[in-house]
């Protein structure tokens, strides 16, 4: 059939309108399933990278289970031939021999695409010795803390003894404290009158949280602690910490942490003090200093395209009768930190990395 030219010219355009709409239909599609295809292989490489990462968290309590510690860290090549609590603990076995995991939250490469580091909690700021107002010494180091990380001069007596009046049993305030009536003046739950559970309970002391400095990027919650580690260790803390003690500055607490990463771990407070310079001396309840990791540990995995970070608070306990050589204390899901994010990983040549071990652990 021959259709007249002005039906032909109608035909050829629809013709021609139906292929442009068929073509970008197909654009459409073919964007949408390249999408969906990325986003499963992203699903895929998340899903990989959280396995990996908590390999890695279980394969590190592992090994504080099984290996050493020692001053520079947690060796995982050397088994622990002794309880490294007991009364009998050989000092010997406490010295530096080479290739530890560092505890003062060093990034390191763990098992596939996973990321991990380990803070020692004698390394952090103690709220406890804080809260319990015994150590002048305390005071002194949390005022200069708050200052270096912006707290107005002003405040910072005051954020101090409302943190005190917050754990004690009393009702009766500090100066420029807060108590009960404080708080339920301010439409506030009143003090639970108990020590701190973990650091970021601080948001809940009146005052607290409105020092946004203290919160960003969870400074506050990575340099202070509410275990009971006892000492601070020279050879864990970070340089905000460091800078708490008397005449210590930035620069000097630079160049500490360099000197530990460079050379090792400080054997002794001797040797810290002839680097520094300086006394960094204390009141009856704070003047000394440990050179050896407590039994308290924060162990932070994530992995190399994520945007979290899990942290497992556990606490060794090697002489606990018919229980496990360690328990965990709290976990916690946050926003993968800066530092870390940014952090260039440390390979190690480790046998939880590399290789299957003689004592029935397996590499995944």
């Amino acid at each position: 059939m021959i259709y007249p030219k002005r039906q032909q010219a109608f035909i050829l355009v629809t013709t021609l309108w139906m292929l442009a709409i068929l073509t970008i239909a197909a654009s459409f599609f073919a964007i949408w399933t390249q999408r969906a295809v990325d986003l499963a292989q992203d699903l895929q490489t998340d899903l990989q990278g959280e396995i990996d990462a908590y390999n890695t968290q279980a394969q590190l309590v592992y090994l504080f289970s099984t290996r050493r510690l020692t001053m520079a860290g947690l060796n995982p090549n050397v088994s622990q031939t002794s309880l490294n609590f007991s009364d009998a603990f050989d000092i010997s076995a406490a010295l530096p021999v080479g290739g530890e995991i560092a505890l003062d939250d060093t990034v390191y490469q763990g098992i596939g695409t996973a990321r991990f580091s380990i803070q020692d909690k004698a390394g952090l700021f103690s709220l406890h010795q804080l809260s319990i107002g015994l150590s002048r010494g305390a005071e002194k180091k949390a005022i200069k803390l708050l200052g270096i990380l912006g707290v107005p001069t002003e405040l910072r007596k005051t954020l101090v003894a409302r943190l005190r009046d917050y754990v004690d049993a009393d009702d009766f305030h500090q100066i420029n404290g807060a108590e009960a009536a404080q708080y339920i003046q301010a439409g506030r739950p009143p003090p639970p009158n108990r020590l701190l559970l973990n650091p970021m309970e601080c948001q809940a002391i009146l005052g607290w949280k409105e020092q946004e400095d203290l919160w960003k990027d969870g400074v506050w919650g990575q340099i202070s602690t509410t275990a009971t580690a006892g000492f601070l260790n020279l050879n864990t803390a970070p340089a905000l910490v460091l800078q708490s003690l008397e005449g210590i500055s930035a620069e000097t607490a630079k160049r500490v942490v360099d000197r530990r990463k460079a050379f090792g771990a400080f054997t002794g407070y001797l040797q810290f003090q002839q680097l520094i310079g300086v006394e960094v001396g204390g009141d009856a309840f704070t003047v000394g200093y440990r050179v050896y990791p407590s039994e308290f540990f924060r162990i932070s995995t994530w992995h190399q395209n994520g945007q979290r970070i899990r942290q497992q608070h556990i606490s060794l306990t090697p002489i606990q009768d018919q229980a496990k050589p360690w328990k965990v204390d709290y976990s916690a899901d946050l926003a993968l930190f800066t530092h870390q994010a940014n952090a260039k990983p440390i390979k190690l040549d480790a046998v939880f990395i590399n290789k299957v071990h003689n004592d029935d652990i397996v590499e995944n």
